[in-house]
């Protein structure tokens, strides 16, 4: 009995508008940065505590488990440095994903706050 040998099945070469269109930045408005801190969000006058994990000058991500529907109103209290003073914000669920968290697009944000973001290194990631 012989065996056919055969090669491994050649690999498509990915056009590159398709491999930019699904880059993890490519619906960002603006760049990013990873670092993670607090974030307090009210929601009907019920207060919660999480994590935002990425944030620039549009938004940002929090961390739950349980995040709000899409075009839910959310006001924002944000920590930016270490032992820093908590920053107001009000803002929008603009994404969400079950057991991961929600994007909050911000629709007001202390001026103060912005000034630190805007100091803050960026990247597209």
């Amino acid at each position: 009995m012989t065996r056919k040998i055969t090669s491994a099945p050649k690999r498509r070469k990915v056009p590159k508008s398709f491999s930019v269109l699904f880059h993890v930045g490519h619906r960002r408005k603006s760049l990013r940065s990873e670092l993670v801190d607090d974030v307090y969000y009210e929601v009907n006058r019920s207060a919660h505590f999480g994590r935002w994990t990425d944030i620039s000058q549009d938004g940002l991500f929090i961390q739950t488990m349980h995040p709000l529907p899409v075009g839910r109103q959310v006001k924002l209290k944000i920590r930016l440095q270490k032992g820093s003073r908590l920053y107001r914000a009000v803002g929008v669920v603009r994404h969400r994903l079950e057991w991961v968290g929600m994007g909050v697009e911000f629709t007001h944000l202390h001026p103060e706050a912005r000034r630190l973001i805007e100091a803050i290194p960026m990247s597209l990631s």
